[in-house]
């Protein structure tokens, strides 16, 4: 499966070359990155000839030092987000534009990290000390959009970026009740996507949104039931991570930093949609 899957990843990453003075190019990089992700490993690892086969193995490896260096430069960055694009496009074609689900997945650490860009949160009921993966998934579990940031940013916050990125393949978006607010309804207001949530308490006050008043009332209805089943079973997607090799099993050690995270985080779920794009029954 990983000889299949890497083959999937080289021909789907973008190619590019390299600027000005540059060694190597970002795909060099990214690919170096990706290959340390596939397979739960640092950087340093993926640097060493020794551990990639003959078939897989590029002609040139770079320096750790130079990955570290170029990984948070535009290049790279600018790469790895036409990459996801290009795998959602792919994975999209075709279908129309229906519901999607935005939601979270706390990326928890130690509570003695020294990790100065994590922060304490709502972690599945309990407090916690981390991250959180903030994406908008559709009913086959393709991620649209994702921002990582620390674990007490307001779900609400990266909502907004995430949802308005996501109208181009759904146009209802279905969220828990950390997701309701008049700010948010506002800020969607003229757009082809809109925002199914229960509300806070069922409260709506005579001043609030009128998007949250139409709510109140929809969630007295039989469709309401319809839409938290969907809402549940698109969740369940986010679980799926896990469930092949190289899937999220929590956050190594070494990946520690927002930058980090988010590059790690990024991988895996652009590895997770390489193999979507042709799966394999022994994933």
């Amino acid at each position: 499966m990983e000889d299949r899957l890497w083959s999937i990843v080289v021909h789907v990453m973008p190619a590019d070359k390299p600027a000005g003075r540059q060694s190597f190019a970002s795909r060099e990089i990214l690919l170096v990155m990706a290959w340390a992700a596939l397979h739960d490993r640092p950087v340093h690892w993926a640097c060493q000839a020794e551990n990639w086969p003959p078939a897989h193995r590029p002609q040139r490896l770079p320096h750790p030092s130079t990955v570290s260096r170029r990984r948070r430069q535009a290049g790279v960055q600018s790469l790895l987000r036409r990459w996801h694009g290009e795998l959602v496009a792919r994975l999209m074609a075709g279908k129309p534009r229906g519901i999607c689900v935005i939601d979270g997945m706390p990326l928890r650490i130690s509570d003695f990290t020294k990790d100065p860009d994590a922060r304490n949160g709502h972690a599945y009921r309990h407090w916690g000390r981390g991250y959180k993966l903030h994406a908008v998934l559709d009913p086959e579990g393709v991620v649209l959009g994702f921002e990582i940031c620390p674990l007490n940013v307001n779900e609400r916050v990266p909502a907004v970026r995430l949802l308005l990125a996501a109208e181009r393949y759904a146009r209802r978006a279905l969220g828990d009740g950390n997701y309701d607010g008049k700010p948010l309804h506002r800020s969607l207001e003229g757009r082809a996507i809109k925002l199914y949530t229960p509300l806070i308490r069922n409260e709506a006050g005579p001043r609030t949104h009128p998007r949250r008043l139409w709510l109140k009332r929809l969630m007295t209805k039989p469709i309401a039931a319809r839409l938290r089943q969907a809402r549940d079973q698109i969740e369940r997607q986010f679980g799926l991570f896990g469930n092949v090799g190289f899937g999220f099993k929590g956050l190594p050690n070494w990946v520690r930093r927002l930058h980090r995270v988010t590059d790690w985080m990024s991988l895996k779920v652009l590895l997770y949609h390489t193999y979507k794009l042709n799966p394999s029954p022994s994933g």
